[in-house]
């Protein structure tokens, strides 16, 4: 008997890390137009394994390795499977921007629509004390997507 971890394993192989697999094959990714990169291979296939294990990942890449792709090939996939959103957060607007651009080509290269929302700003922005406000109803002006 397959236990269920198990049976959810291979079915998330199937839907996530096999699609993964194939967007980042190398001969898939010349014929897009696109350059292959070994390094955002690996770590786009990392990321998709930590999702289907339910663990956490930390990754750390040189410059120029494709990281953007990388992680959002993966996150758009497990949106779609799970229908739940995906927040990336970032240190600066200017890279929060240039996801927006980044996340819309994914899904185009992907064929899938996406929904992207930009948080900007001090309204956005999370610490621990306003995870604890929100989560017992205290902070009325984080933003709730």
């Amino acid at each position: 008997m397959v236990a269920i971890n198990d049976w959810r394993k291979r079915r998330l192989d199937n839907i996530l890390v096999s699609p993964v697999l194939d967007f980042f094959d190398e001969e898939i990714v010349t014929a897009k137009g696109m350059n292959y990169r070994e390094g955002q291979a690996n770590m786009a296939l990392d990321i998709a394994e930590a999702f289907r294990d339910n663990k956490n990942i930390i990754v750390e890449a040189s410059v120029g390795i494709g990281k953007s792709f990388a992680y959002l090939i993966p996150a758009l996939l497990v949106n779609q499977i799970s229908g739940r959103p995906i927040i990336i957060a970032t240190s600066s607007i200017h890279l929060s921007e240039q996801l927006l651009s980044d996340a819309k080509q994914a899904a185009k290269l992907l064929n899938r629509s996406v929904n992207v929302v930009v948080g900007k700003g001090r309204n956005n922005y999370s610490c621990l004390n306003r995870a604890y406000n929100l989560k017992v109803g205290n902070d009325s002006n984080f933003n709730r997507l």
